[in-house]
């Protein structure tokens, strides 16, 4: 007796096909909404890492001294260097109005 021919079996005599054969043919049948899905995945990670890349970036070229530390309550802000505020114009509600040159600072009066 050949025990190899009894012993093979195909998914039509069997009651539940094997997994691979289901996996065959949920792809087969799903084909375009299993690579658009893989496709979506791909593009979404590719593009949190190169947010995260700009994102480092941005954080090495930030100069530390430039942003300044938020102030304490118990500390006083201290008022700029005298300066001259050039003359520019400022929009309003009712149109533009002219603003004059003026100073600000230390001991601007």
């Amino acid at each position: 007796m050949d025990t190899s021919i009894a012993d093979q079996t195909t998914p039509e005599d069997d009651e539940t096909p094997s997994v691979t054969d289901r996996a065959k043919r949920l792809f087969t049948r799903h084909r375009k909404s299993i690579i658009s899905g893989a496709a979506l995945v791909i593009a979404a990670g590719a593009y949190a890492i190169l947010a995260k890349g700009q994102e480092d970036a941005a954080d090495e070229t930030e100069d530390p001294a430039a942003s300044p530390e938020p102030i304490a309550s118990d500390q006083k802000r201290r008022s700029p260097d005298r300066h001259e505020v050039v003359s520019h114009q400022r929009r309003t509600r009712d149109g533009y109005i002219t603003v004059r040159s003026y100073e600000r600072g230390n001991s601007a009066a």
